[in-house]
Order: C-alpha cells, then structure tokens, then sequence
C-alpha cells in the first residue's frame, strides 16, 4: 500500500506552539503536509484543531496537531 494511502494509521502528537514548530521544520528543510497531502499546509478541523502532518525516515505519518487533551 502506498504511504500516502496509510495516512489515517498515523502517530499523533500536540504542541502549544504549532508556528513556531512549523518555522522549526522550514528552518530545518523537513517537509509537512496537510491531511489532503499539499506541501507546507495546515488543516483546519471543524472543532478549530489545527493539523499537520510529516513523516518519520521510515515514511509512517506522525500528526502534529494543536488539540488540548
């Protein structure tokens, strides 16, 4: 199956800051996407989470998102 085809098994992490982790990843050359898959997007869910998405050196997805748990 393609990696872009197991987007929804996928690791899920928050953070507080979600633009300064974005800058962290410009800054550092790591590509993310958005959950449809465009390049350096962020989604935003219907319950106001913003979200995005990378991929480890072994291509599984991590989520990167901004929801309070």
């Amino acid at each position: 199956v393609p990696v872009e085809d197991r987007k929804s098994e996928h690791l899920c992490l928050s953070v507080s800051d979600l633009d300064a982790f974005i800058a962290h990843l410009e800054k550092s050359g790591v590509p993310y996407w958005d959950w449809p898959g465009k390049l350096r997007s962020v989604t935003l869910r219907a319950d106001g989470v913003r979200q995005i998405y990378l991929k480890d050196p072994e291509d599984n997805w991590i989520e990167i998102n901004t929801a309070k748990h």
